[in-house]
């Protein structure tokens, strides 16, 4: 006897789609944005350097951790220095695209350091001349893929802070000349430039 035994297919081999993770390394060029105050001395003016490791776990969101270095004259026209430690969440609009756009926002904590020269006593100026700071910010950016490993960008960042150290009811940072009102909260903007070295 013969019997007629349909033939099934084999069973389509499923696709696995490949995981999304990216990990990046950033660095950049810091522009400080002071604005434009009439109390503000003429040649106030602070810039630097940064980096940044950044990690992606999902297309439309990333987590950074950067280190921003920032040199210069300050407000008051002491020479300053800065580090600060921010950590971010970028949430990316069109995270497929070969140039995309973020939303920036996170907290940070810093230092400044002081040189406001000698009275005629040979003591500093300044009481103190080590701030430390709390801080938020918020911003935008642009990434355009120069490569699936390589990335050119710009953002622009802009913070809030308070001063944390000891000192700060004692000596404040910023004392208004005409009504002798005080305050250690401070605001900016930075403008990063540079390049994401993804893998």
């Amino acid at each position: 006897m013969h019997f007629d035994v349909p033939r099934t297919p084999p069973p389509a081999k499923r696709r696995h789609r490949r995981r999304f993770r990216e990990w990046g390394i950033n660095l950049h060029a810091v522009l400080g944005l002071m604005g434009n105050d009439d109390a503000m001395s003429p040649n106030a003016g602070m810039n630097g350097l940064g980096g940044a490791l950044r990690f992606r776990p999902i297309p439309h969101i990333a987590i950074e951790g950067a280190l921003e270095l920032a040199w210069g004259t300050d407000y008051n026209g002491f020479d300053r220095f800065e580090n600060a430690l921010l950590v971010n969440g970028l949430f990316f609009a069109n995270p497929r695209g070969a140039v995309q756009i973020y939303g920036i926002a996170g907290l940070g904590g810093g230092a400044a350091y002081l040189d406001s020269g000698r009275g005629a006593d040979g003591k500093p100026i300044l009481a103190d001349e080590t701030y430390r700071y709390f801080s938020g910010q918020l911003g935008i950016g642009v990434e355009g893929r120069v490569t699936r490993h390589f990335a050119l960008g710009a953002d622009l960042l802009g913070f809030l802070r308070g001063r944390t150290d000891r000192h700060a009811d004692r000596n404040p940072e910023f004392v208004d000349p005409v009504s002798g009102r005080t305050t250690n909260t401070s605001s900016g903007g930075l403008l990063r430039l540079g390049a994401t070295f993804y893998w």
